[in-house]
């Protein structure tokens, strides 16, 4: 039985190694068209970049105020049994 597992498992190593090198010549590949793009259309790349570092920021923002809003009286013992109360008060009109 242990034979067995040791031949299937050395047969897996040379696909392995053809995958892994397949894949780095792939990104290498993606890596010059990228940049080849970048090189002939400035004004559009630009605006892709400046358009997904915007998209970045705005989800890192919200991640951080849910983030904050999620953490309210946490650390307390029992902050499983706090909670919070708001009431609007409105007297004379005002």
């Amino acid at each position: 039985m242990f034979r067995l597992w040791f031949y299937v498992l050395r047969s897996f190593v040379p696909s392995l190694k053809n995958s892994i090198s397949w894949r780095m010549m792939m990104f290498h590949n993606y890596f010059k068209v990228a940049f080849r793009n970048l090189r002939r259309q400035k004004l559009y790349s630009a605006i892709n970049m400046i358009g997904l570092s915007i998209g970045i920021t705005c989800v890192l923002f919200i991640l951080f105020y849910v983030q904050h809003e999620l953490s309210y009286d946490r650390y307390h013992d029992k902050a499983d049994r706090i909670y919070r109360i708001a009431v609007s008060v409105r007297m004379g009109g005002e």
